[in-house]
């Protein structure tokens, strides 16, 4: 039976999400993803008789054995023990921090919440329509395309762009045909306007990510993404925002290094320190309060010292910030300015060139560099294999079946 990919997707959202609670979307898609990972392998190579498989999967260690666990009381622990570490130990490219910790609590709650979360995940891809094994239509990237969905919809949950949360493929190259033949080259690539709908709780929600902003006004273009434009015609506003964003991380980690290291009971910032644990937090309300309460009082001079160290990063930040706020709307409007200039022999260029190329020459890449490896790794085990030649063995036992038989002698067993 055919996937209708859509109403697949669809209810792998909110099936996921439903079950998400309180948990933020940025660390609970890892958990989500790996389920995908888990049963799109163990649907194709679980049962492989490849020579060399892309993926090994060792016995206990395939989704029909994460679904045996649901329910037990140890599940987060034999999630990592007996699924991801064998499967870690088998795939040498593989690594541990390629995965969440399942058995986390601070994530996924303690005892009953646990076991009852995790098993609910597992079985929402235990939905028979989700067979990787069966429904993979000629040239079509089931896997691929519920990654994207899913991370669209995770990014859009979490407040972050398509840029800081996921590098979408922004290709679908059936869909820009369809846009194409109906509405032309240059109608086609024009933005349009993105409107809130209701979810199922009537809760106005934004459906899909945008492209850009004209105040608080959504836009996407389907056929020329915004990203490519800007690639094309606005390389340096692009740089400029992409040096302020760098400027910003480094500030937020001195931030976070401050923190560190004058938090608990005696540290110079603990009388301004809100939260506990890793939501822990200072505001530049709170900085700007206590030095005005210790003054210049010189027993509170070391204090004051990291209090206005502290909020000079801060104003730092702040002024980051409004820096990147003015270059983004900035480059928005010049987005916005640019798609109705555009000529069918521009858009043809970004379409054909930027963007189904580039994707084409990604894909063509990929299936070589997997190609490559797998001829690589049979290299590796037929030269294993084959390593000692046929004469050299047939010399090493006729040494060996000497030397046997003299022994024999020696110990006086005699044979006709």
């Amino acid at each position: 039976m055919a996937i209708k990919k859509s109403d697949l997707y669809s209810s792998l959202w909110a099936s996921c999400d439903e079950l998400r609670g309180g948990m933020d979307a940025s660390q609970y898609k890892d958990y989500v993803l790996f389920l995908l990972f888990i049963k799109y392998i163990s649907d194709k190579y679980g049962n492989s008789d490849d020579f060399a498989p892309p993926v090994i999967i060792r016995a206990g260690g395939s989704f029909k054995d994460m679904i045996a666990l649901k329910g037990s009381a140890d599940i987060g622990d034999k999630i990592n023990t007996q699924i991801i570490a064998p499967l870690i130990a088998a795939n040498e490219k593989l690594a541990r921090s390629d995965f969440p910790d399942f058995n986390d609590p601070n994530k996924l709650g303690e005892g009953r919440d646990m076991v009852e979360k995790l098993s609910k995940l597992i079985g929402i891809f235990q939905n028979p329509v989700l067979d990787f094994s069966k429904n993979r239509a000629e040239h079509d990237d089931i896997l691929g395309d519920a990654y994207e969905f899913l991370m669209r919809h995770f990014a859009s949950e979490s407040g972050k762009s398509k840029g800081q949360f996921y590098t979408p493929s922004e290709v679908t190259l059936q869909d820009d045909a369809y846009l194409i033949a109906a509405d032309g080259w240059v109608q086609g690539a024009q933005p349009r306007e993105i409107v809130q709908v209701k979810d199922k709780i009537s809760k106005l929600v934004w459906p899909e990510l945008h492209d850009y902003l004209l105040g608080k006004r959504r836009f996407k273009s389907d056929l020329v993404p915004a990203s490519i434009l800007v690639a094309k015609y606005f390389a340096p506003e692009r740089a400029a925002i992409d040096a302020l964003d760098n400027l910003l991380a480094a500030l937020e980690q001195q931030l976070d290094d401050m923190l560190e290291e004058h938090n608990g009971e005696d540290g110079l910032l603990s009388e301004v320190i809100e939260g506990e644990g890793d939501k822990q937090k200072i505001s530049a309300k709170a900085v700007k309060a206590r030095l005005k309460d210790v003054g210049k009082d010189p027993d509170y001079a070391d204090e004051r010292r990291v209090l206005a160290a502290y909020a000079d990063v801060l104003d730092q930040q702040a002024d980051a910030k409004t820096q990147r706020k003015t270059a983004q709307d900035a480059l928005d409007k010049k987005i916005a300015a640019k798609y109705p200039t555009l000529t069918e022999t521009q858009i043809k260029t970004l379409v054909v060139d930027d963007k189904w190329m580039a994707h084409l020459a990604v894909c063509v890449q990929g299936e070589l560099d997997r190609v490559s490896q797998t001829l690589t790794g049979r290299i590796r085990e037929l030269a294993e294999r084959y390593a000692t030649p046929l004469p050299q063995l047939t010399d090493e036992v006729a040494t060996l079946a000497a030397r046997v038989e003299e022994h024999l002698k020696r110990m006086g067993a005699t044979w006709n």
